[in-house]
């Protein structure tokens, strides 16, 4: 039975509020910890918390209000890598999300990295990590538009009408994409 637009919405939402379910109980975790021993870490975090609760709040109300399916997302929010695309739903955009994922904590990693170099005198190490953290700042902006394209891509393989010229993040990717055959599902 093909998906249709409420459940192709719903599906990322509720992957959406397992998601901030995982960082705001992650960040909330942080906070505490580190309030005591770097309270300007706890600073900084806390506004980054306050995000993510008032939006995981939002989202909860959201999903309840449209199928009530929110309980089945925060039991994926332990692991909110192994969030699944509904049945029938491809899995590029999770994938994706993930790979997305791997990349931003591959430059904190970068960050982390050129700093303990920088703050212990070890200039070439600390360049190579700002050389590669450079890199991963520009796939990061790329990111913002290969996800939206793939998205409207995967859904319109669904046989669903998306519409790339409603997705402001598509406005150079519209041509790519309207380029593309799209199959039309059997009547």
């Amino acid at each position: 039975m093909p998906r249709t637009n409420a459940d192709a919405v719903n599906a990322h939402l509720t992957d959406m509020l397992a998601l901030e379910d995982h960082l705001e109980r992650t960040l909330r975790a942080r906070v505490e910890q580190t309030k005591k021993r770097l309270p300007e870490v706890a600073d900084q975090l806390q506004p980054i918390h306050t995000h993510a609760e008032r939006h995981t709040r939002v989202l909860r109300a959201l999903s309840e209000a449209r199928d009530g399916r929110f309980p089945e997302a925060l039991k994926h929010s332990e692991d909110w890598s192994d969030v699944g695309p509904q049945e029938g739903a491809d899995p590029l955009p999770g994938e994706l999300r993930n790979d997305f994922a791997a990349l931003c904590r591959a430059s904190i990693g970068y960050v982390i990295l050129a700093t303990t170099a920088r703050a212990l005198e070890e200039p070439a190490t600390a360049e190579l990590a700002e050389g590669h953290l450079s890199d991963y700042a520009e796939a990061v902006k790329g990111f913002h538009g290969v996800i939206p394209a793939a998205i409207v891509r995967c859904l319109q393989l669904e046989g669903l009408p998306a519409r790339a010229d409603l997705v402001p993040a598509l406005s150079g990717a519209t041509a790519v994409l309207e380029a593309a055959p799209v199959p039309h599902p059997p009547h």
